[in-house]
């Protein structure tokens, strides 16, 4: 995609209230430009640029966060961008910035300043073009002609300039060698306008997807997507060298697709956007899924393989219920929240971090962050992943978003549900935003939904879409969880996970038990355990999967002994055989968890009420036998 839109004129100011502009001189040199027009002041009055001389002035850049807070970024830490805002002349009202301020240090031209902060190539001075025979937009051949601006005074003579749009020129020169006559403009001038937030959100999704591109020009993205998120603090030089670089990096690596002259974003776009996405059309699982099963049959694990199979990593989210989980905090609720302040003249974020405030506000849970994520962006599939959905009461936890979970045949929610004034509210808001929707002086520009739509959204309903998957793992076997109703479980497909479910991984995992250190292979001492719980009586659902112990502690026979006391035999005392230890410890056991632990370390697998489990050596001597007698 391009990011520059060729306009009629580059006084886009013109007309406006506050008309606040920065323009270059078109017969000057590029680091003379001029400011005009009016502004309004922290008390909501007019003011003149030349209210402000002698201030100190810098430049910020401002942009709607995921999360539609405002992010400012200071482009004057390095201090080769802060200037002293002086009268163009004796006497003139008009103003500029100070480029030499005579302390030895030169500033930087803004449009130098402003292009690197974007990650385009190099601009040139005013009319001095390198060529009209390439592209105006290319390295060295456009120039940052106006910028429409806000200003932020402070109380210390100090003052931020924040633009609102770029407009930037190219097409003539008077640049020797380019121009039949130096010093004289040949060719017609052109002016192009920059979506400047479309160009920062899509540096920082880029850098997200490192693995399509190579090391050297991830590495450039990611450094740009540290800056623009404020966790690294904006240089000048260096991203002026990092945008170097990423166009020389990507003209070798990436010939035959960028020329290493033109702007690198929207080659670098383009490969994001055309990369494999999971649409819900690719993905053949239910929407609402349980795996199910006993303790230790590698639910958990299963399911997040079938996540990554089907989602990316930002576009599943994770949540694990517990018994204080509730419908505040899966749907939202209102609540106070941390805020800090934005950054204003001389501070740092680091300085803001310091003055927290707290604000009062709706705050989604998973499930709306989700249902965001997916109502925006109606062709790429999300999923929820909820580990123990019965730790939680579910029915409370839902509450009447539990009418969701009917699905048409299309995936969507059958039976939409009306949303609560706060809840509405924010969704208004995020549907308003996420779509790209926004007022730039009271021009609507449109997106996904239309601002009546947006509205409707609001005082209207919720539907799950069909590309937004709620994933889930339960285990009723643990104490204290919570029941599922039959009109809450009629709403899930179920996915039941064996006994032993990939016993395969561990199948060769020898143990040592008791004193005598006895080899035992872990997969014949469980299943011969889990024997024992059945001819006692106890449900499957209280049996020992494959991996209720992890494969890392089988490797570990120094520390087993202590690992399954800790885990198997706590779990038989104390859950599985608690009404039934009689039958399934033995005599000699004790009565106590600490005498059956004692009797473990001496006897091993004696301690319970069965045949002692095969020898993992016995395999060998017996395949020893059998070839001699062959």
């Amino acid at each position: 995609m391009t990011y520059f839109h060729e306009v009629e004129d580059y006084q886009t100011y013109k007309g406006a209230v506050a008309d606040f502009h920065f323009d270059y001189n078109a017969n000057s040199g590029g680091g003379q430009a001029f400011f005009g027009g009016s502004f309004y002041d922290g008390h909501g009055g007019e003011a003149q640029p030349s209210s402000l001389q002698d201030y100190s002035v810098s430049f910020s850049v401002r942009y709607p966060g995921a999360d539609f807070m405002p992010i400012t970024v200071a482009l004057g830490a390095d201090g080769l961008a802060n200037y002293r805002f002086v009268p163009r002349g004796s006497g003139s009202a008009q103003m500029k910035l100070q480029i030499d301020a005579g302390d030895g240090a030169k500033r930087i031209a803004p449009s130098l300043l402003l292009a690197a902060f974007l990650m385009l190539p190099p601009t040139c001075g005013v009319n001095m073009a390198s060529s009209l025979d390439e592209s105006p937009l290319t390295r060295e051949n456009y120039w940052l002609r106006s910028m429409w601006l806000n200003c932020e005074v402070g109380d210390d003579e100090t003052a931020v300039f924040i633009p609102t749009d770029f407009v930037f020129s190219g097409g003539a020169s008077k640049r020797r060698g380019v121009s039949p006559t130096e010093g004289q403009v040949t060719g017609e001038p052109r002016f192009f306008k920059l979506d400047y937030v479309s160009r920062i959100k899509d540096v920082i999704a880029a850098a997200a997807h490192p693995e399509l591109f190579t090391d050297g020009v991830a590495a450039c993205l990611r450094h740009f997507a540290d800056v623009y998120s404020n966790t690294k603090p904006f240089s000048y030089q260096e991203c002026a060298d990092t945008t170097k670089k990423l166009m020389s990096l990507l003209a070798s690596d990436y010939p035959d697709g960028y020329s290493g002259i033109s702007d690198p974003l929207p080659f670098i776009a383009d490969k994001v956007t055309a990369a494999p996405r999971f649409t819900a059309a690719s993905i053949n699982e239910p929407r609402n899924l349980i795996y199910f099963g006993a303790p230790g049959t590698g639910k958990s694990h299963d399911l997040n393989e079938l996540a990554k199979a089907h989602f990316d990593d930002g576009h599943t989210r994770r949540v694990t219920f517990h018994p204080d989980y509730s419908y505040a905090s899966f749907v939202g609720c209102y609540k106070p929240t941390v805020r800090y302040p934005e950054p204003s003249g001389d501070e740092s974020l680091m300085d803001t971090m310091g003055k927290p405030y707290i604000s009062y506000e709706f705050v989604p849970g998973p499930l709306v962050r989700s249902y965001v994520e997916a109502m925006t962006h109606p062709d790429e599939s999300y999923v929820l992943v909820i580990e123990e959905i019965n730790r939680a009461n579910p029915a409370a936890v839902f509450g009447d978003v539990f009418q969701l979970l009917d699905r048409g045949e299309d995936g969507k929610s059958e039976y939409p549900v009306s949303v609560s004034d706060d809840l509405g509210a924010y969704l208004f808001k995020e549907f308003m935003h996420r779509s790209g929707i926004s007022y730039n002086r009271g021009d609507e520009v449109p997106g996904l939904y239309t601002v009546e739509e947006a509205r409707r959204w609001r005082v209207g309903s919720m539907a799950l879409p069909p590309n937004l998957y709620l994933w889930a793992t339960m285990n009723s076997a643990d104490q204290g969880v919570f029941p599922m109703d039959t009109a809450f479980k009629r709403r899930w497909e179920f996915r039941y996970m064996g006994i032993d479910a990939g016993e395969d991984v561990i199948a060769d995992k020898v143990v040592l038990l008791g004193a005598d250190r006895v080899p035992v292979r872990w997969n014949d001492l469980r299943k011969a355990v889990n024997a024992l719980l059945v001819k006692a009586g106890v449900n499957e659902d209280k049996l020992m999967g494959p991996f209720f112990l992890r494969p890392s502690a089988l490797d570990d026979g120094a520390a087993f002994s202590e690992t399954f006391k800790s885990k198997v035999l706590l779990y038989l005392f104390e859950d599985a055989a608690k009404m039934r230890r009689g039958k399934v410890f033995s005599d000699r056991a004790g009565a106590t968890y600490s005498e059956i632990c004692a009797k473990f370390d001496e006897l091993g697998d004696a301690v319970f009420a069965m045949e002692p489990v095969k020898r993992a050596d016995e395999d060998a001597a017996e395949g020893a036998d059998e070839g001699a007698e062959a």
